[in-house]
């Protein structure tokens, strides 16, 4: 109950940082400042760090924890009532779990932390893109990446809860959120000018990172529920 109810506090912060998002443009548009070559690199440079990071996660889970806490055990605790499974790509090994993992090989990946890395590898070569080239006044265009950048982490959201699961679709919903911040960023960025909103759009977009973690987590703990089997690894 309690893990339904910081899920439901997630999605409500979420909703009111998308409003906030649509004020800052709504009064960030009729002040309109000149956008400065160093106030793009700040930008960008805050971007590209925030995928890398994302990406590193995505191959390498938690290996921050290791150098905040190195004395932390991953070692699961035993349990004799509970039959603990094995993870791959950091999953239960387990039929429920199938759709969430990918073979490459004799390798597994969490298909979500592939889609995640791929669209953070993506926004990072149209990061490096924005930052060569001038746009003029187009803001039609960036109004288009606003909404659209919207749509793709709504999107994002349902397919994580949607009860079938697809690992193909899964990998190109996760792809999508990262190129979804990416269009919110830039498209506040170009609209208002105002590297303070830039900023204020990428602190939100980790909020939308954390929901969807949060919706992934329940996602995870209703399969867990529902299953017959004992070992209830969520």
């Amino acid at each position: 109950m309690k893990e339904k109810h910081e899920v439901t506090y997630y999605i409500l912060f979420s909703i009111i940082a998308v409003f906030l998002l649509l004020v800052l443009i709504y009064f960030g548009v009729s002040n309109k400042q000149p956008i400065r070559f160093y106030d793009k690199l700040l930008i960008g440079g805050l971007f590209l760090a925030s995928c890398l990071f994302g990406s590193s996660l995505a191959f390498f889970p938690g290996w921050y924890k290791k150098i905040l806490k190195p004395d932390m055990s991953n070692a699961y605790i035993k349990n004799d009532k509970v039959v603990l499974r094995k993870r791959i790509g950091h999953h239960p090994d387990c039929d429920s779990f199938k759709n969430h993992v990918i073979a490459f090989g004799e390798n597994f990946l969490c298909t979500g932390c592939l889609g995640l890395a791929i669209g953070s590898f993506i926004s990072i070569l149209l990061i490096l893109i924005y930052l060569v080239f001038s746009y003029g006044n187009s803001s039609f265009v960036f109004y288009l990446f606003f909404f659209f950048g919207l749509i793709m982490i709504a999107f994002n959201f349902i397919e994580i809860m949607f009860p079938v699961r697809n690992k193909y679709v899964h990998i190109f919903s996760n792809f999508l959120i990262v190129l979804g911040f990416f269009l919110i960023i830039i498209g506040i960025f170009e609209l208002t000018g105002s590297t303070a909103y830039a900023i204020i759009s990428l602190i939100f977009s980790f909020l939308f990172l954390i929901t969807r973690i949060q919706l992934s987590h329940r996602r995870h703990s209703l399969i867990c529920k529902f299953c017959s089997k004992k070992c209830k690894m969520y």
